[in-house]
């Protein structure tokens, strides 16, 4: 068998097993970009009706009346319901000026941004003991592969311009295979420099030892006051914001994380 067949079916073989990874990588990406705005249209389906003569229900009343949510999201629009998440086991969506509950989030959108999660987080190498983080290492180091044999087999027997060109530029009004073999060639060795520095990174990171300086993290100690008043000076300091998030502080801690959304 020749050099050039062995390299053939080699090369078709490593890209498509590790373009599987990369898919499942790609596809759950995607997925998880549009969780939140998926979410929001959750919560847009119970509808608060709001009213001038009737104020809100202060947040520290309604967190102190009911098991503490692990994450709140306030919204901006005035019919909008406060969103009270306990994990991703339920959501629960609270009519801001009565504190009843308006409704529950839905179960198998939870259930399936939590399947979803698990399988990028597990294959993007997030969850260290898990398998996926040596099924992405192997991926990246037969990527490694499947660059570097490319230029082999895309290296055109005749040395001259007009074989060249085949491979280096795109050829308008081909259809069918000549125009995928074209298409394939020239998108493989345009990207084939930078997919070969970011694939051979990700071998160094996948199988090399990573060292990390050591950080400490110091916050200001802050005053005790009401999770209502720190809102309001969040809305003042930001105006033209739709969406505030936070997780309930710890006890032993001044401060916490507020994220906000312009939109």
């Amino acid at each position: 068998m020749r050099l050039r067949t062995i390299f053939f079916w080699t090369h078709l073989t490593i890209g498509s097993v590790a373009g599987l990874v990369i898919l499942m990588m790609c596809v759950t990406g995607i997925l998880l970009a549009f969780e939140r705005q998926i979410n929001a249209w959750d919560a847009s389906r119970y509808s608060v009706a709001s009213s001038q003569n009737l104020p809100r229900v202060p947040l520290d009343r309604l967190l102190q009346s009911r098991r503490p949510p692990s994450s709140v999201t306030i919204r901006s629009d005035a019919n909008a319901p406060l969103e009270f998440v306990y994990g991703r086991e339920r959501t629960a969506f609270i009519n801001p000026y009565s504190g009843a509950v308006a409704g529950q989030g839905s179960k198998s959108i939870r259930r399936f941004f939590a399947t979803v999660e698990k399988w990028h987080r597990a294959l993007g190498g997030e969850l260290r003991t898990g398998f996926g983080r040596k099924i992405t290492g192997a991926a990246n180091l037969l990527f490694v592969f499947l660059i570097s044999s490319g230029p082999y087999l895309w290296w055109p027997r005749k040395r001259s311009w007009q074989h060249f060109k085949a491979i280096l530029l795109f050829r308008p009004g081909l259809s069918g295979r000549p125009r995928d073999w074209n298409w394939h060639h020239v998108a493989g060795i345009w990207c084939a420099v930078p997919l070969f520095l970011i694939s051979a990174s990700g071998v160094v990171m996948s199988y090399g030892t990573a060292t990390r300086p050591g950080t400490i993290s110091r916050e200001a100690s802050a005053s005790p006051q009401s999770i209502e008043s720190l809102l309001a000076k969040v809305e003042a300091q930001s105006p033209g914001w739709r969406s505030i998030n936070f997780s309930l502080p710890q006890p032993d801690r001044g401060s916490f994380l507020l994220t906000l959304d312009r939109g």
